[in-house]
């Protein structure tokens, strides 16, 4: 069970408040004849749509009909989505067993939704108080994680001396929380606690109680890797990042995906995790979780004193909110953590080097095999710093509700390569806070063909919210410019398998045909190559843009020389990339008869067309050519 859910108002905002609800003016099939033009319609609808409520037989709905407390747990039974033979068998109450709703009440007396009239009896046929139906609600919110230890006083209602001793609670819960406001006669307020309601009442209350809770994620952390601390422009951009996250609102989480410092690795100093920990505790002033994993070369080194470091981190993080609440120490010695936090399995595994041993690995499959049997279908999330490391996958392969979050390569999370499933599970590259780098691998300008620009001004991380059907949404963030990136990534046990290399058949990035394509030859020993920005497809915008200088050679033309230019669009929303513009020279003793050729390539190396200049057939773009 999550021990700590938001609870809104707004989840329950109508709960005992029915309100007007907007009726069309027809529908080609409804599944009931006796609630058409009235204000309950849309609510009926979205139950029966739903799953949650069904007819009376006949066609009928019965919507002033009172709701007996058998329709009421078999209502909280169909939204839980259970399958009535897991709760075939005695309910424990004398007069439920051997009928329609005999499994909804076994289910609710085993869960804590109800303990009966008495100890042995249900009353299943006995109509709903409204007293009766807030308490019900009340402890359906408790089992379902919510906090409800709201309370305020009843004062303000002239009946709230009607209010049952056992109901009392609850009713203060719900006045507390807004779920009820009471309603108005000669000026005053009243509870009605005693008023039976109805069961076009409850179809309202039950749309909006659904809908609202399934809207709002019970869960909210955010991931980022690759901090660097003690590396050039670190702090500013761990600051400018953790600013924009909390803009979200408060997080239940933070996890560090590997590398939070730049060289403990080779120091064995604990002076770049201080400075870590200080500016952390400086922008994150509540209470939450945080969980790390451990990087190679940066926080850990691949020697004996790997051990020694990982105990740095452990000392001067570890007492304060980096908590691994169920892991013996010798483990996390070793490099593997587990924490749950609010109901949900967090693992955390340092790369493998020295200190990483068989029995931590023995360990870690041991927890993820319990954390799974305890509900397969809910997810769990893993940090690691390298991705595809064989030991995870192993671990992972057969999990498909997993999501590990993982650094190391640099690479933009602007780019839809960020997020795959090839290997079984999801996997999500985290972009890193420190510098960029177009393709994992080139860190500087080292290689002449390749323009990086600035890499000190970046900083990415990913926003994710956990829902209550265990529905995961990613949210990329630019953190250095304080902005998303992208459409958010939704992860479900119904849709997996969408975020794999079958997405490279689907439309790629491209130039319009009206995309221009400047020339500039001056005196014959410069030529000024000026391009628009490609369109993004579905991959996500050019990661960099290749510049050829044609000439013919025996008839063919064949490409002199050539230049990459990274993408800037990487750091901006796919959807908004604003209008840029490239520009690139090449210098020469002569440029007679030449020709121009611009590619734009995604994160897979793929292209869809060029802007040619030039090349008989093969021209392409608003082309623009100026010989001085």
């Amino acid at each position: 069970m999550k021990t700590k859910f938001r609870l809104l108002s707004a989840v329950l905002a109508v709960l005992m408040i029915i309100t007007v609800i907007t009726v069309p003016l027809s529908a080609e099939s409804d599944p009931f004849d006796d609630v058409k033009s009235s204000w309950y319609y849309d609510a009926v609808n979205y139950v029966y749509e739903n799953s949650l409520m069904t007819g009376t037989g006949g066609g009928k709905f019965s919507p002033a009909a009172n709701v007996t407390r058998a329709q009421m747990v078999q209502i909280l039974f169909n939204m839980e989505g259970i399958d009535a033979e897991d709760y075939k068998g005695k309910t424990g109450f004398s007069d439920s067993d051997n009928a329609w709703y005999s499994p909804a009440v076994k289910w609710a007396k085993e869960s804590g939704v109800t303990s009966g009239i008495t100890e042995t009896t249900f009353a299943p046929n006995k109509q709903m108080t409204r007293q009766e139906l807030t308490q019900f609600m009340r402890a359906y919110s408790q089992f379902k994680g919510f906090t409800t230890d709201g309370s305020k006083s009843l004062e303000g209602f002239e009946d709230s001396g009607k209010v049952a001793a056992w109901a009392v609670p609850a009713i203060k819960w719900a006045v507390a929380e807004g779920v009820i406001s009471g309603s108005e006669k000669d000026g005053k307020l009243y509870l009605n606690p005693t008023s039976t309601a109805r069961r076009n009442e409850l179809a309202v209350i039950i749309m909006n109680y659904h809908s609202g809770f399934y809207a709002q994620p019970v869960m909210c952390f955010a991931a980022m890797s690759d901090v660097h601390i003690g590396d050039k422009n670190t702090e500013e951009s761990m600051r400018r990042t953790l600013r924009y996250i909390n803009s979200y609102g408060e997080m239940d989480a933070f996890m560090f995906s590997g590398d939070l410092t730049n060289t403990t690795a080779n120091t064995v100093n604990a002076s770049q995790i201080v400075e870590f920990d200080r500016i952390l505790g400086e922008e994150v002033n509540y209470d939450t979780s945080v969980v790390y994993s451990l990087g190679p070369s940066h926080d850990l080194p691949y020697a004996a004193s790997g051990l020694e470091c990982r105990a740095l981190f452990n000392e001067n993080l570890n007492d304060k909110y980096f908590t691994y609440d169920i892991t013996p120490d010798d483990m996390a010695a070793l490099g593997v953590r587990h924490s749950i936090i609010d109901g949900y399995h967090f693992f955390s595994i340092d790369h493998e080097g020295a200190g990483f041993y068989d029995e931590a690995m023995v360990w870690l499959v041991a927890e993820v095999e319990k954390a799974v049997a305890e509900d397969p279908d809910e997810p769990f999330f893993v940090s690691t710093h390298v991705p595809d490391m064989p030991h995870v996958n192993a671990l992972l392969a057969s999990y498909p509700q997993a999501v590990c979050f993982t650094g190391h390569v640099h690479n933009s999370v602007a780019r839809e390569d960020s997020i795959r499933q090839d290997n079984g599970y999801t996997n999500i590259h985290l972009g890193g806070m420190n510098y960029y780098r177009v393709d994992g691998y080139n860190r500087f300008n080292d290689n002449p063909f390749l323009d990086l620009g600035n890499i000190y001004e970046f900083a990415q991380a990913v926003y994710v919210e956990v829902y209550a059907d265990n529905t995961v949404k990613l949210q990329r963030l630019d953190g250095y410019n304080s902005a998303t990136i992208g459409e958010a990534w939704e992860i479900s046990s119904e849709t997996f398998g969408r975020y794999t290399d079958i997405r490279k058949s689907e439309p790629l990035c491209s130039f319009d045909e009206d995309a221009k394509l400047e020339i500039v030859c001056t005196d014959d020993t410069s030529l000024k190559v000026s391009f628009d920005a490609a369109k993004p497809g579905a991959a996500g915008p050019a990661q960099y843009y290749m510049v050829e200088w044609l000439m013919p050679v025996y008839g063919n033309y064949e490409v002199v020389e050539h230049f990459e230019i990274s993408s800037q669009e990487v750091f901006f929303n796919g959807r908004t990339i604003p209008d840029l513009y490239y520009s690139y020279t090449f210098e020469s003793d002569t440029f007679e008869d030449f020709a121009v050729r611009v590619t734009a390539f995604d994160c897979w190396g793929q292209s869809v067309n060029s802007l040619v200049y030039g090349l008989e057939g093969e021209e392409f773009g608003d082309i623009n050519v100026t010989i001085e």
